[in-house]
């Protein structure tokens, strides 16, 4: 798996807690190692013994939902991301959420996709932590560099919590289309065109993650209604990634064959000779580490959270990557 859908399905692992052209050659699919972390964030932990509804609001600089999913992007070209949530909880461990990503485009503000999450955590006093999800994306426009090349996301993790160091492993499959334009401007018989050539990059990966945690927790840090908590897991993130490319050409009617085919080969020229099929192996992709804390008082919690990730491959952009979030929430 490239480092690009690497850092894709870990990203989306931050967001589901709270989008990209896909270029096969590029950074990849953060795997589904923020998952495991986040989503028990967002979910609530499950600590409570009757149904409940969430709000919440994240601020950050990731750019997916909960198992997942960054994108091809330079790091200095991630925008800041508002992400409002509302989520409902049973009592019986089943759980539904819905997020908002907002962010600024093109010097415009507004959604630039939208998730929905169901999903099924085991109580809080079993043994083992086990975490099942399913997010589906919905894209507002597929050709934003910031739009998740990921559309469906299956997810689940399970932890053992009776050692002081917890161990656990995670599975991630994700499938999804992306979207880019090639242009041509050129001048036929004195006459100025533009002509595009649009491309569909079609995705489906898998992820593998192993991990430890331990959680630290502080009761009644200012008063008898707060406490404190704070847990750092170091994981290993293991995948592998499919990318098929399509190609669809627009030149417009009033050329002659002859000219739609001298600028179809233009178009073609400028791809760079773009593999239609390609595929990394499974294999070892990156160590990660995830600090996460929170604080609560009362209904209200705010939840910080820093994933850092260091990419073991060689790679075009940075090896090491940091991604943050904090969400505010409030149950009743």
């Amino acid at each position: 798996m490239n480092r690009f859908y690497l850092t894709i399905f870990l990203i989306s692992v931050l967001s589901a807690n709270c989008v990209g052209q896909t270029v096969p050659d590029k950074d990849s699919l953060l795997v589904d190692s923020l998952a495991k972390a986040d989503l028990a964030d967002l979910y609530g932990m499950f600590n409570k013994s009757t149904s409940y509804f969430q709000v919440g609001f994240g601020i950050g600089n990731q750019l997916y939902n909960a198992n997942a999913q960054s994108l091809d992007l330079q790091e200095t070209d991630r925008p800041v991301v508002y992400t409002p949530t509302i989520a409902y909880f049973h009592k019986s461990g089943f759980a539904i959420s819905a997020n908002s990503y907002l962010l600024t485009e093109n010097n415009s503000f507004g959604a630039n996709q939208y998730s929905v999450t169901p999903s099924y955590e085991t109580p809080a006093d079993s043994k083992w932590d086990f975490l099942f999800s399913y997010t589906h994306f919905f894209i507002n426009n597929e050709y934003s560099k910031y739009s998740s090349p990921i559309q469906n996301d299956l997810y689940s993790s399970l932890v053992y919590k009776k050692h002081w160091f917890q161990p656990g492993g995670a599975l991630g499959y994700s499938t999804g289309n992306s979207k880019e334009v090639l242009r041509l401007d050129t001048t036929i018989n004195g006459t100025y065109h533009a002509f595009y050539d649009s491309l569909t990059n079609k995705l489906q990966s898998f992820s593998l993650i192993a991990s430890v945690e331990h959680s630290f927790g502080w009761p009644a840090v200012f008063n008898k209604d707060d406490s404190l908590g704070f847990t750092p897991i170091l994981m290993l993130n293991l995948g592998t990634a499919t990318t098929t490319a399509v190609d669809h050409t627009n030149l417009g009617a009033s050329l002659t064959p002859l000219q739609k085919a001298i600028i179809k080969a233009a178009l073609t020229k400028r791809k760079q000779k773009l593999n239609r099929v390609q595929t990394t192996p499974f294999e070892v992709e990156s160590v990660s580490l995830d600090l996460q804390a929170d604080y609560t008082i009362g209904n209200f919690a705010i939840e910080p959270d820093v994933y850092l990730d260091y990419y073991l491959h060689q790679t075009s952009q940075q090896s090491f990557t940091q991604t943050f979030v904090v969400n505010f929430n409030y149950s009743f």
